[in-house]
């Protein structure tokens, strides 16, 4: 009896607890998403006010807390910091981080609008607030010290997060920290389940999130973080080879919305999440051993590959040039497909080979030629790192033709008055993000296409095309 009295009480108490803690992660996604912050932009008296709600959450939870200002295109901005200190002695970091800052107002039709940023990241801020809490709740013995971090200045560049990895706060260098987590947009539990990348870089994950995982939470795996479309802070470290972990619940809230406020979030969800999270942490702290695994997503690695690999289609025009008399010939539709490779002797400097098949229309004086060609550009590439998400590249070089089908139609041509064969100059530039393109490239024969004669006719051509890296 006195047992089935204990085992009752024990679950009121957690009930109570739960409820408690709900309350709190509640008021802090309210207060840091309300009107008065305004959004959170990073540089503003909102911000600050922002930062002076975490650095008073971080205090009363008992822990030491730093501000590490930099500077943002000249707006003053601002980490914050705290440590939960090993149980025994230790210069190995596990660092826990979430940005606090938002979009801030925007005029819309003459009216200044609030984008309160309830989910984004005002929901992770408020779960790294928690996370202090359960260990000062707990007394937690661990082996590892754990920063807690809010980043300032994620919307426009990841920038607080860079600024902290290249110079860790209580650490003395980045070296030190041997696993980072992130909490970007954790409000949404909700809607299914919890988003995990980048555990292929730890090499003991799975073990870490059995222990972790005590509630059975349905989490949805993915080895590395791959999509620039879901860059968050944890790049700051993963650049840097540091195992990097990010968790969302994913982009179903208003995203970058005014309308993304505190009345929407799943604040049950919230409190499972930091349960786990919490577990997950204090296990990691505790593990033997935390190793990056060598397994890094490209956009991640400093190192460019040797060589590149690719294919692309593209669309255009293409014209049959005369160099003698009054005639000229007309522009026709053009369509091609390829496959390249790309020999980098640097990040900046490459080679490339494509192979592909185009099929064009063009008019002569003698009515329309239908050819279908094999090309065989080869140019000189001029580029911005291919491991950056964003760049731009130009291209200069040769190419050969060879036509091995054509419909003359009744033009009175054959490949005995018509070359099958075409040489030239080639030049273009691309614009790429993550690792899809949009290519320029214009072709200029210098080979002359009417056989048997001095009358020169030769080819040109402009193609505007998509182009997919399957290796960069």
């Amino acid at each position: 009896m006195k047992r089935i009295a204990l085992i009752i009480v024990t679950s009121l108490l957690a009930m109570v607890s739960n409820a408690q803690n709900i309350s709190q992660i509640r008021h802090d996604v309210e207060v840091l998403s309300s009107d008065s912050l305004q959004g959170r932009y990073y540089g503003t008296p909102e911000s600050r006010k922002a930062q002076n709600y975490i650095i008073n959450s971080f205090v009363n939870s008992g822990l030491t807390t730093l501000r590490q200002n930099f500077e943002v295109n000249g707006r003053k901005s601002a980490n914050i910091a705290a440590l939960i200190k090993s149980s025994e002695p230790s210069n190995e970091y596990i660092v826990v981080g979430a940005h606090y800052d938002h979009l801030g107002t925007k005029l819309k039709n003459g009216k200044e609008e609030i984008y309160h940023g309830a989910d984004d990241n005002a929901s992770g801020t408020a779960m790294l607030l928690e996370i202090a809490r359960l260990f000062s709740q707990n007394a937690t013995s661990i082996k590892r010290n754990v920063i807690l971090v809010a980043f300032d200045a994620e919307e426009v560049g990841l920038c607080g997060s860079e600024y902290f990895a290249s110079d860790p706060l209580f650490a003395q260098n980045a070296s030190q920290i041997k696993l980072m987590l992130n909490l970007d947009m954790v409000g949404w539990l909700k809607e299914g389940e919890l988003n995990v990348s980048g555990v292929g870089m730890l090499k003991n994950w799975e073990e870490l999130f059995e222990k972790a995982n005590t509630n059975a939470l349905k989490l949805s795996v993915k080895s590395l973080d791959k999509s620039v479309f879901t860059d968050s802070d944890f790049t700051s470290f993963a650049k840097r080879q540091i195992p990097s972990i990010s968790f969302t619940t994913g982009t179903k809230s208003p995203y970058h919305k005014p309308e993304d406020t505190a009345d929407k979030i799943d604040y049950q969800g919230m409190e499972k999440l930091s349960s786990f999270l919490y577990n997950l942490i204090c296990e990691a702290a505790n593990s033997p051993s935390l190793t990056f695994s060598g397994k890094i997503a490209s956009r991640h690695s400093n190192k460019s590959s040797r060589f590149a690999f690719g294919v692309g289609a593209g669309y255009g025009s293409a014209c049959q040039n005369y160099h003698f008399g009054n005639i000229t010939g007309r522009n026709g539709n053009m369509y091609q497909a390829n496959l390249f490779s790309q020999y980098n002797f640097s990040k900046i400097y490459a080679l490339r080979l494509s192979v592909s098949v185009q099929r064009d229309k063009t008019k002569r004086a003698e009515g329309q030629i239908s050819q279908t060609k094999l090309s065989l550009p080869l140019v000189f590439v001029l580029q911005t790192p291919l491991k950056e998400a964003v760049g731009v590249d130009f291209r200069l070089g040769m190419f050969y033709d060879y036509c091995f089908d054509a419909d003359f139609k009744s033009t009175g041509l054959s490949f005995d008055t018509f070359s099958a064969h075409d040489v030239g100059l080639v030049s273009g530039f691309g614009f790429r993000i993550a690792g899809f393109g949009l290519d320029m490239m214009w072709k200029t024969g210098l080979a002359n296409l009417n056989k048997g004669t001095e009358n020169k006719i030769s080819s040109s051509s402009f193609n505007i095309g998509l182009t997919y890296y399957f290796k960069r």
